[in-house]
């Protein structure tokens, strides 16, 4: 079996990705009264490809495919996780259905379902 390399990956999205702005909310406890409050103060920028959906791909559970839902492909350095907010020039998408692939046993890039947020 060919070993799989995740640099190759990474030069290729250095080449064609474009730059994203992932941010990972997060929530904090407030110790006042005990509410949640959402945090979104974690953002970074990094390069990955995003691909609108062809006819081949379903992305939502109920069938139905929404214009403006993509798939991007995330470098294996990636902080992406599920429910991570990506933001493509002023576009905001929603990270669901996150997938490590990792064909040698190491992460080798992540793919993900990118929701249009509105």
């Amino acid at each position: 079996m060919p070993v799989v390399d995740s640099v190759d990956f990474n030069n290729v999205a250095a080449d064609i990705g474009e730059s994203v702005t992932v941010n990972n909310p997060s929530e904090t406890v407030s110790s006042d009264y005990g509410s949640l409050t959402a945090s979104t103060d974690s953002n970074t920028t990094e390069t990955a490809i995003i691909q609108p959906f062809n006819s081949n791909k379903i992305a939502r559970s109920d069938g139905r495919l929404k214009e403006g839902d993509c798939f991007g492909m995330f470098r294996s350095d990636s902080v992406v996780q599920e429910g991570s907010m990506i933001t493509v020039g002023s576009v905001v998408y929603i990270v669901k259905n996150l997938t490590n692939v990792n064909p040698s046993g190491s992460t080798h890039h992540f793919e993900a379902d990118l929701i249009l947020s509105r």
